[in-house]
């Protein structure tokens, strides 16, 4: 019997069927994926995190990183390094983050040794804690 963490913010499909076995409990018909969070851009416009994630991916002076939205003009962008980037990958990350969020966009970079999950959560790489329409 699989063990069910509710606080993974995982989305699922009920389904109205029952089990075989008799047990009267709702059924899942599929898992549809985690939760993730969209970055609000100095115009309003949602952002999907993916289009962060691949960008930052592709830049060959960034690791692990962890975007974090705390504000509607500023983003945070952690970057797990042990000597730092360069000042031309800083740049980069910074031109790429204001070209999805807006010129406007306040970036700050905060090169870290390690970057640790929130106690008892999975890692995010995108965290938004602003809310749209704020």
């Amino acid at each position: 019997m699989p063990a069910i963490r509710y606080k993974l913010h995982d989305y699922a499909v009920p389904t109205d069927e029952k089990c075989e076995c008799g047990r009267g409990l709702p059924l899942l018909e599929a898992l549809e994926g985690r939760r993730v969070d969209c970055l609000i851009a100095t115009n309003g416009e949602l952002v999907s995190p993916f289009r962060m994630i691949v960008a930052l991916q592709d830049t060959e002076q960034v690791g692990r990183y962890q975007v974090i939205q705390d504000r509607r003009d500023r983003v945070t962008i952690k970057i797990e390094s042990q000597s730092g980037i360069p000042p031309e990958g800083v740049e980069k990350v910074i031109g790429i983050s204001k070209s999805l969020l807006g010129s406007e966009m306040e970036v700050a970079i905060d090169h870290v040794s390690k970057i640790e999950p929130e106690l008892g959560l999975k890692f995010h790489p995108v965290i938004c804690k602003v809310r749209k329409g704020i």
